[in-house]
């Protein structure tokens, strides 16, 4: 069998299916069994599949039928330009993420040795692509789930950025306990009650410990925000994702605390509500 008939043949299956961009994912799924680039695929379609790719590419195919998410059906995501590896029990991240990192790279000076939270870091798709653009940045990357931790230490390992992540395991803030940083950054679990029960089959194959926010969607809002002043230096940045209709809650909670100035909402490339940032004040009494 060609290239060709394989590709053709999988479009047609993922879009019986349903799968969104059928033809597009067909060809991430052949170019991961070859191990060619996209392009080089495409030049190739007319050439006959070799046995060793219609051995992964096959039961690689019937898995993603099956409703396993693309990204944990090849192993990886991309994401700010970088490969994260991704598998079950660990948040695969989104693009629409790339909006918080790009706000934090505009505001933070290259050149300047950061000390930065990456609180869940799950793949570790935040803190570490903050770490690749920012040379001298430190980051402190916590995660209550030990498989998600060892996913991001392992793609810390594959990018060349080891030696400035240090990893701390447990829920929250806690693990920061004793730390002061200049940053903290979170894309915590924002998702309600209500909401969960409507979401697409293959979301459901993801960690529910990262996507559940409580009944409201707000539970993890309501623990990071009170508690990050206790690690953040006077001055300090609180930048938070949040789901598209909770701006004006999540803001509401900050301007509930005295250790914040005005905080600023950041909208996504489609205009939807993406996350929000607020400074620490400079004289603030700590606990």
């Amino acid at each position: 069998m060609r290239f060709k008939e394989a590709l053709s043949r999988a479009a047609a299956l993922l879009q019986e299916k349903g799968i969104h961009c059928p033809r597009l994912e067909g060809e991430v799924l052949l170019s991961w069994a070859s191990h060619f680039t996209r392009p080089m695929l495409l030049a190739r379609l007319e050439e006959e599949m070799p046995p060793p790719v219609h051995f992964r590419f096959w039961p690689a195919l019937r898995r993603r039928l099956q409703g396993c998410p693309l990204q944990y059906t090849i192993g990886y995501q991309e994401f700010m330009g970088l490969k994260f590896k991704v598998s079950p029990g660990v948040f695969i991240p989104r693009q629409d993420t790339e909006v918080l990192v790009e706000a934090l790279l505009d505001r933070l000076d290259p050149g300047r040795k950061w000390v930065i939270a990456d609180c869940g870091t799950g793949s570790g798709a935040i803190g570490l692509s903050l770490a690749h653009h920012l040379s001298q940045a430190v980051i402190l990357a916590t995660d209550v789930s030990p498989k998600a931790l060892a996913v991001a230490r392992e793609n810390a390992r594959l990018l060349g950025l080891l030696s400035r992540v240090i990893f701390l395991a447990g829920p929250y803030l806690k693990p920061l306990k004793g730390y002061r940083v200049d940053v903290l950054v979170a894309n915590p679990p924002y998702i309600s009650q209500e909401e969960l029960a409507s979401l697409p089959p293959e979301v459901r194959w993801e960690p529910l410990l990262a996507l559940s926010g409580g009944e409201d969607g707000l539970e993890a809002y309501r623990h990071l925000i009170p508690e990050a002043p206790k690690v953040l230096k006077p001055g300090g940045l609180m930048a938070l994702e949040i789901g598209h209709l909770q701006g004006e809650k999540v803001i509401d909670l900050i301007r509930s605390s005295s250790s914040y100035q005005d905080p600023v909402l950041l909208r996504d490339h489609g205009g939807r509500e993406r996350a929000v940032l607020a400074l620490v004040k400079h004289s603030l009494q700590r606990g």
